[in-house]
C-alpha cells in the first residue's frame, strides 16, 4: 500500500483473507478506499450485488457444522446440569 497510494495517490480497493482484515483497517479510509475481507466478506459482496452464487453456498455449507456444535454444547450442559441436580 505504500508503493502505490501514498506516491502515486491511487486509490486501493483490497480483497484479502480474513486473518489480514485485522491489519488493513488501519489502512481505510485513508489510503485504501473499500476492502472485502474474508470469506464472510465475499458472500455479502456477492449478496448486495445480487449475484448469490458459490460464496453463499460455501459460507452457508461452513455455518452448518458450527450449529451442530452449538447443540452439542447445549445438550451437553443440559446432561451436566440434570446429574448434578439429581445428586
Amino acid at each position: 500500500m505504500r508503493q502505490w497510494a501514498a506516491p502515486f495517490d491511487t486509490p486501493l480497493i483490497v480483497t484479502t483473507t480474513s486473518n489480514m482484515g485485522p491489519l488493513v483497517t488501519v489502512y481505510y479510509p485513508g489510503q485504501i478506499q473499500g476492502f472485502v475481507s474474508g470469506l464472510q466478506g465475499g458472500r455479502e459482496l456477492e449478496v448486495i450485488g445480487g449475484l448469490a452464487d458459490e460464496g453463499a453456498m460455501i459460507s452457508d455449507a461452513r455455518s452448518l457444522p458450527i450449529i451442530a456444535l452449538v447443540v452439542v454444547v447445549i445438550l451437553g450442559n443440559i446432561t451436566l446440569f440434570t446429574r448434578i441436580l439429581k445428586r
